[in-house]
């Protein structure tokens, strides 16, 4: 009995040994050790559920096989981080691109967005669009290696619940036959900044549980992620209803989003702070992103909904705005404008945050507003490898690229695969790019912007002020 005890415990011991060896060899960036497979489960024929980190599904009605179990590969919200479909943890670095207003020129900007090591592009869509040409989209990010991340823009600012589930019946109707299956590419961003500065976390909350079980229903087993509430920019709404909405998904697949614009600039009224309110959304243990964030954000400075805006270089624009707006002789300063995007992008770093910078270029007049200082980029194609060419992009871009790290993700990419740094990049002379829309010139007639650009009118229609009948000659 004692040797026969001896060999028993000498046998655990070892296997302890070899447990310890096994999961001292898991490299950090994997969370293997929390996966279990899936024939450990017992669910329904056609169910799909989720498995640690994975989504499974039994495929056939009647067979006990290990074999008669298979997981889903998508892209997954766990414990507060997102894994890709290798079980990889992913750090979205990536840019919004305007594919629904500038067709071809957006696709064109692809190759020299992942030349320089962004792992993702915001797809910004609208869900009235043709089917095919959203299928070509993102076929094309995913053959440039990059993630899509897809976001219906049609309700921007709105806050009407069925105006949300409008949006999501026609997604689910029009773009089930091409969104389904990628689940290990594609990521869902529902609406864009649906809920403006009226809509209550309650309905937030509310609604959002309604869609997203509607897509459940429906067979849409992506990642999700959920605009906040207040244009987005309200971290508040995920502080307190976030678990909720999380808990209410049945694949408990869902991310969160927050935009980064006027109520994060350094002089805002009331201003977010950006390393409280990141550490606070960490605490939550929920996956959240920076969905958008610029340099700088000009207009409705004081918080109000005037939808005249001050402008720093437009001078006329300024007093209109001075005039509506403030009434006590108060002059702004650049500084009043100034968004912190590099503490944003350390911050991130920090608690491990994805960002998509707004935007890659097509940023015009909007409500009397000139909106061009958020391009990342003054020309689609900024060129890749040795034919890049820095002074493509704007300021604020090249710094962005400039602290960009990023990581492909798993299907494109062995997890050994290097961070992209473009640490050695200059900033310092990349030009003053403001758009030829703000500069008067007759139709056919080339006239000199900005620093020494060329540019002409597209139309002869003297009553088509709009910015996009401008268009840049490139020297």
């Amino acid at each position: 009995m004692i040797y026969k005890s001896f060999w028993l415990f000498r046998g655990q011991l070892l296997s302890l040994w070899v447990l310890l060896l096994m999961s001292a060899s898991i490299p950090s960036h994997l969370l293997a050790q929390a996966f279990a497979s899936c024939d450990q489960y017992q669910q329904g024929f056609g169910n799909v559920f989720p498995c640690g980190s994975q989504l499974c599904r039994k495929k056939y009605n009647s067979n006990p096989s290990p074999d008669n179990w298979c997981s889903i590969d998508s892209f997954r919200s766990y414990r507060g981080k997102i894994l890709d479909s290798q079980q990889q943890e992913f750090y979205i670095r990536g840019v919004n691109n305007p594919h629904v207003w500038f067709g071809k020129e957006a696709m064109d900007a692809l190759p020299s967005i992942s030349a320089l090591g962004f792992n993702s592009i915001r797809v910004v869509w609208s869900v009235q669009m043709p089917v095919d040409e959203l299928a070509s989209v993102l076929n094309r990010v995913i053959d440039n290696k990059m993630i899509p991340i897809l976001e219906f823009h049609d309700l921007t600012g709105r806050s009407d619940p069925a105006e949300l589930m409008w949006l999501v019946d026609t997604m689910i109707n029009n773009y089930g036959g091409i969104l389904k299956g990628k689940e290990d590419r594609l990521i869902i961003n529902i609406a864009n900044e649906w809920g403006g500065n009226q809509l209550s976390y309650q309905l937030w909350r509310d609604s959002y549980k309604e869609v997203i079980k509607k897509l459940r229903a429906s067979q849409f087993n992506h990642l999700l992620i959920i605009d906040a509430t207040g244009w987005a920019q309200d971290p508040n709404s995920i502080l307190k209803y976030g678990r909720e909405v999380y808990d209410a998904d049945p694949l408990q697949n869902t991310a969160f989003s927050i935009h980064l614009y006027e109520k994060w600039r350094n002089r805002a009224p009331k201003k977010l702070d950006i390393a409280k309110s990141f550490a606070e959304l960490s605490q939550t243990e929920l996956a959240v992103i920076i969905g958008e964030f610029a340099h700088q954000h000009d207009f409705h400075l004081d918080g109000s909904s005037t939808t005249i805006c001050y402008n720093p270089i437009d001078s006329a624009a300024q007093e209109r705005y001075l005039a509506e707006v403030f009434r006590d002789g108060y002059r702004p300063q650049q500084a009043d404008f100034a968004i912190d995007f590099l503490e944003i992008m350390r911050q991130a770093h920090n608690f491990k945050m994805g960002y998509i910078g707004w935007s890659w270029r097509g940023n015009g007049r909007s409500n009397n507003c000139y909106l061009d200082y958020l391009d990342i980029a003054n020309q689609w194609d900024v060129g890749s490898g040795p034919n890049f060419q820095p002074n493509r992009l704007n300021q604020w871009g090249c710094e962005l690229v400039k602290n960009l790290q990023a990581q492909p993700a798993g299907i494109f990419a062995q997890p050994t695969s290097p961070w992209s740094r473009n640490a050695d990049l200059s900033c310092s002379s990349s030009g003053n790019f403001h758009s030829c829309d703000r500069y008067d010139g007759g139709f056919g007639e080339a006239f000199s912007c900005g620093d020494g650009r060329l540019c002409r009118k597209s139309t002869p229609d003297t009553n088509q002020t709009d910015w996009a009948y401008w268009c840049a000659i490139d020297r």
